[in-house]
């Protein structure tokens, strides 16, 4: 996985992220293991909006699950 600075910041993100949009759509197991999967790869760069209804606890749930 190929990192970036984040603008001004020294955080190192990933060049490629989740939009959490679409997760929602999918039954909340096969989200969090797509995610999972995912940081698994080196992705630890994922947007979630107050737009994306439902997003937030999936990508929470993934995080508590994450080893890394």
């Amino acid at each position: 996985m190929n990192y970036r600075r984040l603008g001004r910041t020294n955080l190192e993100v990933s060049s490629v992220g989740f939009g959490t949009n679409q997760l929602r759509l999918l039954p909340e197991d096969v989200a969090v293991n797509v995610l999972l999967e995912g940081f698994k790869d080196g992705v630890n760069f994922v947007h979630v909006s107050t737009d994306y209804e439902g997003a937030e606890p999936i990508v929470a749930e993934a995080m508590r699950q994450h080893k890394g």
